[in-house]
């Protein structure tokens, strides 16, 4: 049985609450462009064409390039992808069987990647070091080098499914529907220059999605090298309540279409609040937890249950904030 841990998750800044809806101003959402999944290829002009639309009535092709960074976490309605491996063009002899996925993501969900789990071990990539440790050592996990497969390029990423499942397994064995508590937090925001991230919403893990294996060209069963999709799917409990408000969880009122409200509260029902960064540092909830947070290529990470203990849940006209 695995500790319990609470997990965040990365998303950009969305102007519209992560509703399913591209933004209302596509082009002058500079924060999201923080992310290389966003920056590099994010096309105003279609996005400003379809500005404010559903995403769920837009072909694959017309959608904002943030649907793979997480931007639609709250959209109340199903939303399914095509995934590609990365290597089916460039690594046709390992990888060219590897065919366009279907990746369906239910309503009110995020898909989660952990990327620094997902990197080879240390004295695999270096064979100088071969008895370097491993922050995952002390899981004891089936990690097999024999299983790789040869590229004829170097990489850090595990190839093979099975070295993938105990790897996911692993982590996502941790989190718990029900205790576990989800955090969804923003690189950067239109509000502040502070290079700190900001959590943006505070939910409980309603479900935890499986793993997704890719589909072959050819059987499973005679397939050269076999993976898995490295999302996992994590649904939450964050549920407006109709009244500007949130049930079982909140959105910071930044995250909502009017970026600064005049009321700082989020409902007239008790909620869970929390205080944007301030000069205090370690008091607030967000710097509480980005030392949890801190791995550049790290889309999702596990926090220890002591992170939320110590916080306070107040009515929402209060902060939440650690004891003591």
């Amino acid at each position: 049985m695995l500790p319990l841990r609470h997990i965040s998750i990365r998303v950009p800044w969305h102007d519209n609450g992560w509703d399913g809806t591209v933004c209302a101003n596509p082009a002058g959402n500079m924060s999201c462009l923080v992310l290389k999944g966003i920056g590099p290829k994010r096309d105003d002009t279609q996005e400003m064409a379809n500005r404010g639309k559903l995403l769920e009535v837009l072909a694959e092709d017309q959608r904002p390039c943030c649907m793979n960074e997480r931007g639609f976490f709250m959209a109340p309605f199903e939303i399914c992808r095509t995934k590609n491996h990365p290597y089916t063009e460039t690594s046709t002899e390992t990888h060219g069987h590897f065919r366009p996925t279907l990746f369906r993501q239910p309503r009110y969900s995020a898909d989660a990647i952990p990327f620094r789990w997902m990197q080879r071990p240390e004295r695999w990539v270096n064979p100088r070091t071969p008895n370097a440790p491993d922050f995952r050592d002390c899981y004891n996990l089936d990690l097999d080098e024999a299983r790789e497969p040869t590229l004829k390029f170097n990489t850090t990423w595990v190839q093979q499914r099975d070295n993938h499942l105990a790897l996911l397994d692993t982590f996502f064995g941790h989190v718990k529907p029900q205790d576990s508590l989800c955090f969804f937090y923003a690189k950067r925001t239109p509000l502040a220059e502070d290079s700190r991230r900001v959590i943006v919403g505070v939910g409980r893990v309603n479900h935890v999605g499986g793993n997704h294996e890719y589909k072959y060209a050819c059987p499973e069963s005679a397939a050269p090298l076999r993976a898995l999709l490295w999302e996992r799917i994590i649904q939450h409990s964050i549920r407006p309540d109709g009244n500007d408000g949130f049930n079982d969880g909140f959105l910071l009122p930044i995250g909502r279409r009017s970026p600064m409200p005049n009321k700082t509260r989020i409902s007239t029902r008790p909620r869970w609040s929390c205080s944007p960064p301030t000069t205090a540092g370690r008091n607030s909830l967000t710097s509480a937890s980005m030392s949890r947070m801190t791995v550049p290529s790290a889309r999702c990470f596990l926090a220890p249950p002591r992170c939320a203990k110590r916080l306070r849940f107040l009515p929402a006209r209060g902060t939440a904030t650690r004891n003591g």
